[in-house]
């Protein structure tokens, strides 16, 4: 049995680096299911070559 939920509560940080950080993460999580490692080791340099 499936219930509905009634209401949510979102709590962000007081700075944006530590939400930044946190959707970094969830993001990272995501690709490295998905993501074969070799594609991961190239996202990875072009985004070191960026900065």
């Amino acid at each position: 049995m499936k219930e509905k939920v009634k209401s949510v509560i979102v709590t962000y940080p007081e700075d944006m680096d530590e939400l930044t950080k946190n959707y970094s993460k969830s993001i990272a999580r995501v690709l490295i299911k998905i993501v074969p490692p070799h594609q991961i080791d190239e996202l990875i340099k072009r985004l070191e070559d960026k900065e």
